[in-house]
């Protein structure tokens, strides 16, 4: 999977508009038996999200090997699905192994 991070930089006062800067990091994604956050792992992502509000086309997916921890918006990429991220935990607390919901 790609991890694709977007940080806004300066100001341009000639164009009006800020800079991005886009940083892509590799890793791996495992998407969760069920594909939806009512799936099978529906009780831990309450826990995890207690004020998340699922929606119909949301999926769980598993990320490790990243070197960059995926954050709200970021965007990932698994195979030809390109998917934006709605929330992001950090399942042991070691910055190895996230799980997000996106769409």
């Amino acid at each position: 999977c790609t991890l694709t991070k977007v940080v806004q930089g300066v100001y341009n006062a000639t164009t009006g508009a800020y800079s991005d800067t886009t940083t892509n990091y590799t890793g791996r994604a495992v998407i969760a038996t069920g594909g939806t956050v009512e799936g099978g792992v529906s009780s831990t992502i309450k826990d995890m999200f207690p004020a998340y509000v699922a929606g119909p086309a949301d999926v769980v997916i598993f990320l490790e090997g990243l070197s960059a921890a995926p954050k709200e918006n970021d965007t990932v990429t698994i195979g030809s699905m390109v998917l934006t991220i709605k929330a992001a935990g950090d399942i042991v607390g070691a910055g190895g192994l996230y799980v997000v919901i996106a769409v």
